[in-house]
């Protein structure tokens, strides 16, 4: 699992916004290609660029920063905010970024969406950024009509190949990410899924790992020392060892006890099941509805049998 920081670009400077809010910055640089560089130091595999500013104004503001941070590394940088025509897609790509992130625009203009699929491949990356489950677009300001899992259907239509889900309520808060609806929204598409918002530790890390999503981005967490880049990218991506010595079915025993049982987590209840690295294969003795979709995310491609 790739784990990406981000760089919100504001007035030329890297910020961070609390829940998508203007209102509620907070500075941290004022020198973004001096953050795009610590972090290339620490290991990043890629960078998360947005152009607030262009997501507020609705076309790219902070060109010449983004130019000058892809300029300085010599790692991948995907980049969103404003893109919201055929034109801002592909001057942002001349500038070598390999990635353009598209989302007010996806809702506004379906068309656009598949002819920049058609032109650019995987280039081209959707942005679900989720408030109380429906897509938020202009700056995460307003609410459509839209469920995210519908939309990502949507937009798998017209060529999109990779997703990036923001759940809005979490962004910045630091206080975790929305796992219910990032293994929801797995559950409903095949397509890849990069996870944001409320990232702030390398345990939420390591569940997102299990989720088998293919990144995650931290902002807030990386900036204020909450998280250790370089620690965090050796944690989510170090080989584990079997743990079937270490299973004890007594563990299991919760799980005889309804009243208990609702408030268990599968994903911590399935750290106790002796799975190994390369499992294809599983069987389910117990609880299928509540373990058989945890337990295929696990298995990546393999099979679950759930008997009842």
């Amino acid at each position: 699992m790739e784990v990406i920081p981000a760089i919100d670009l504001r007035n030329g400077r890297c910020v961070r916004l609390y829940q998508g809010r203007f209102d509620q910055e907070t500075v941290f640089s004022e020198d973004p290609v001096a953050v795009a560089l610590g972090w290339l130091a620490l290991g990043a595999p890629r960078l998360h660029v947005i152009d607030l500013d262009g997501a507020d104004k609705g076309k790219p503001v902070n060109t010449a920063t983004i130019e000058a941070i892809v300029k300085s590394v010599s790692i991948s940088v995907q980049v969103g905010g404003g893109l919201r025509d055929i034109e801002a897609v592909e001057a942002t790509l001349a500038m070598g970024v390999q990635r353009v992130i598209l989302g007010t625009a996806a809702v506004e203009n379906p068309a656009l969406v598949k002819e920049a699929c058609a032109r650019f491949g995987e280039a081209v990356v959707l942005a679900v950024d989720a408030r109380d489950g429906y897509v938020a677009t202009h700056g995460w300001k307003e609410k459509t009509r839209f469920l995210a899992k519908d939309f990502v259907n949507l937009m798998a239509a017209q060529g999109i190949k990779r997703i990036i889900y923001t759940d809005i309520a979490h962004d910045g808060t630091l206080t975790g990410p929305n796992f219910n609806a990032i293994a929801q929204l797995m559950a409903s598409t095949d397509l890849p899924i990069i996870a944001s918002g409320g990232i702030a530790s390398i345990d939420h890390l390591k569940r997102l790992a299990r989720l088998r999503v293919e990144g995650a981005i931290i902002g807030q967490a990386l900036y204020t020392g909450q998280i250790d880049l370089k620690e965090a990218i050796t944690a989510v991506n170090s080989p584990t060892k079997p743990n079937r010595h270490r299973f004890n079915v007594q563990n299991m025993g919760i799980l005889e006890h309804p009243e208990r049982k609702r408030e268990l987590d599968p994903e911590r209840v399935l750290d106790l099941l002796p799975l190994e690295p390369n499992q294809k294969i599983a069987d389910i003795g117990c609880g299928p509805g509540y373990f058989t979709i945890p337990l295929s995310r696990r298995l990546g491609r393999g099979r679950v049998y759930a008997l009842d």
